[in-house]
């Protein structure tokens, strides 16, 4: 079965970002690493993780 995962990012900047993967643990590289130059977060790096919820289906919604 898929897992989807929402994540809240905290940036350097004290920006939270949340987003849905079903990778943690990449998307959190990609955000950290900044894999991509021209993006919004790029310059806020780096991230810290300060939340996470797991989901088996994407408009499954929280109690």
């Amino acid at each position: 079965m898929k897992t989807y995962k929402v994540c809240m990012l905290e940036y350097k900047d004290n920006l939270v970002y949340t987003g849905v993967t079903n990778d943690k643990a990449r998307r959190f590289d990609e955000h950290q690493l900044g894999i991509n130059k021209i993006g919004f977060t790029y310059k806020r790096r780096p991230v810290r993780l300060i939340g996470h919820e797991t989901f088996n289906e994407m408009e499954q919604r929280l109690p």
